[in-house]
Parts: C-alpha cells; structure tokens; sequence
C-alpha cells in the first residue's frame, strides 16, 4: 500500500466514524508516523480530532500527513494529561479513606 492510499483510508475512517478501521490505518508503514505512538487507548481522541480537520473538507480534498501527525500528538498529550489528573485524584482521595 502506498501513502495516497493510508491517507485515503484513514480519511474515510474519520468520515465514518470507524474507530477500528482508524486504529488499523494508522498502524500502516507507508503513512510513517516515526517516532509517534499510535496507542490504541487513544483512538476516541485521534478520531475526534482528526473530525475536526475533516468536517470542512471538499469531497475531494485530501487528508495530509501532517494533519494526522498534530491531531496524534496533541490526542496523545491529551491522553497523558487526562491521565495525570486521574492518578492525582486517587493520590488526593486515598488518604482521605
């Protein structure tokens, strides 16, 4: 598979709503995402910011590299703040026990 072909399928996985087909896409070699994680626990987060760039799309537009690389990182700093807090949270109420 190539690169207009992973941008394509990962498009139309955001366009309907297709978390497993999303997760799969993204796992792809040829889109090569180097050093940025795709972690299964985060593809809600990846689909709904992936929704936001694709919701003003022509039908013929095409989804770039670069977009789906931001919408990852900022899911996965999203994820890991998220996770901070729910840790904090359980460190704050467990004494309170």
């Amino acid at each position: 598979m190539n690169l207009l072909v992973c941008l394509e399928t990962v498009l139309g996985a955001v366009r309907s709503k297709d978390t497993a087909a999303l997760l799969e896409a993204l796992r792809d070699p040829p889109l090569n995402l180097g050093s940025v994680p795709v972690v299964a626990e985060n593809v809600e987060l990846y689909l709904a910011n992936l929704q936001t760039y694709v919701l003003g799309f022509k039908e013929n537009e095409i989804l770039q590299r670069e977009l789906i690389l931001a919408s990852l990182v900022s899911a996965n700093q999203m994820a890991r703040v998220k996770g901070s807090v729910v840790s904090a949270k359980k460190e704050v109420n467990t004494p309170l026990r």
